[in-house]
């Protein structure tokens, strides 16, 4: 299998007169130079995309194969992204084909010759993994390619990298990604991509794998038979989405579809939802009651900010010990006006407007008495992530669904009024919101994705 891309780099491109490509030949018409700039000229094809990010595969043997033809006979010199090798084959023409030890994820590697040339000639490039003992001993695990995420997360897996996870994508790649490599001993790699984009160049030279998972919303459908088509001859086994819950039929790409919640439909397997437990813990002051009002949303019928806002700021105004901290990042996105905003200190009522990392966001859940949801969810991971916390919830009801929270601590209203005559503080205990939340931990939920493969 070629691990290469049709994409290619002229390095030291200003040497190149014109350059010729078609069917993976690449003919170069090259200018007379200084022998120091010849010193780094090269032809480099782009690897699959995770050679570069990743150095584990980086370890294995080579093979390198291409034909040439030169101006006159010569040496082929070789960049293998640490140093150069000079191969001696003191051929015009010829087929180069030798086992290479190569670092893509250092620098951009290359083909070139000793001597200056008038034109090269070079196709047929290819680069296969050997088939040695090295390949056969990373093909003892099992394999799992997860799509979506950042980009910074397109790395390899280190504990630190928790602090990377600022969106609800990135937290579901991480925590698919720790947990199959520490406690189920997979090979894990991951591309970014997003919910719709289709981009098929990384699957050009892609690893075969075993298994599949596109964290974004039904990201395999959303990209389309095309993408799924091309992904589909890399896996052997099953491709998996991530969803929410919804409505599901049969016309949708993946082989399954691992959701929150039951459903009644041949390709969904229920994992449901997941906090980390060892970041959101109850760390309450007593001295300090801490309302926790989480964003705003863009849709205005399913949003009830405005009167939750206000109903809190009515419980600040009467509770010296209380504090409101609201997540305040979609305000500008959204035209969000917050009455309340410049008439408290910080030490009353904060507003987060930036984008915060969930090991800052876990301090704050951790602090918070109570966590006010304001518009309604598809799933809705700061539920779970407060309850963990110790956080009793409270929200409107269906803005979450039953299912999910059953056996948790909440308090769910028709109208915001109805919360004036139940004293919610006396609601709150959070060593036991904490017990019930601990049956949705990320290990549970990943052990329930292992159980279907």
């Amino acid at each position: 299998m070629n691990i290469l891309t049709n994409e290619y780099k002229i390095m030291n491109s200003s040497l190149v007169e014109n350059i010729f490509v078609e069917n993976n030949e690449y003919i170069m018409h090259l200018k007379s130079t200084e022998n120091n700039m010849w010193n780094s000229f090269g032809l480099h094809i782009v690897p699959n995309f995770l050679f570069k990010k990743y150095k584990s595969l980086n370890i294995f043997n080579f093979k390198l194969s291409f034909d040439y033809d030169l101006a006159f006979s010569d040496d082929i010199r070789l960049y293998n992204g640490i140093s150069w090798t000079i191969f001696s084959t003191n051929n015009k023409s010829g087929r180069f084909n030798n086992i290479i030890n190569f670092n893509f994820s250092n620098n951009y590697w290359r083909i070139s010759t000793l001597n200056q040339q008038s034109q090269i000639t070079i196709r047929n490039i290819n680069i296969e993994i050997e088939q040695d003992k090295i390949y056969t001993n990373y093909k003892l695990k099992k394999s799992l390619l997860l799509i979506g995420g950042n980009l910074n997360m397109c790395k390899e897996f280190d504990i630190i990298d928790k602090k990377l996870i600022n969106t609800f994508s990135n937290n579901y790649l991480y925590y698919i990604k720790q947990i199959f490599i520490t406690k189920f001993n997979f090979n894990v790699y991951n591309i970014p991509l997003s919910e719709c984009d289709s981009n098929t160049t990384y699957l050009d030279g892609l690893l075969d794998f075993d298994y599949c998972i596109d964290i974004n919303q039904l990201g395999i459908s959303k990209k389309g038979l095309n993408f799924f088509t091309k992904l589909k001859n890399k896996i052997d086994k099953k491709i998996y989405s991530i969803s929410d819950n919804g409505h599901y039929n049969s016309e949708y790409l993946e082989d399954i579809i691992l959701c929150a919640i039951e459903h009644k439909h041949i390709k969904t397997k229920c994992i449901g939802w997941a906090a980390d437990e060892t970041i959101f813990k109850p760390e309450q002051n007593i001295n300090q009651k801490i309302i926790l009002i989480d964003d705003c949303h863009y849709n205005i019928q399913r949003n009830d900010s405005y009167n939750v806002l206000d109903y809190c700021i009515k419980l600040l105004e009467t509770n010296d010990n209380l504090k409101i901290i609201r997540f305040g990042y979609y305000d500008n996105i959204i035209n969000f006006e917050d009455k309340y905003k410049d008439k408290y200190s910080n030490s009353r009522y904060e507003v987060i407007q930036n984008k915060i990392s969930i090991e800052e966001k876990a301090s704050i859940h951790n602090k918070a008495w109570i966590f006010f949801g304001t518009h309604y969810e598809t799933l809705g991971i700061p539920f779970i992530e407060s309850a963990m916390s110790g956080n009793l919830l409270i929200y409107k009801t269906k803005f979450v669904n039953s299912e999910l929270t059953k056996n948790l601590l909440k308090i769910e209203y028709e109208n915001i009024d109805n919360l004036y005559n139940i004293d919610i503080f006396s609601k709150i205990d959070f060593t036991a919101q904490r017990k019930g939340a601990l049956n949705h931990t990320w290990e549970k939920l990943v052990e329930r994705i292992y159980q279907n493969f």
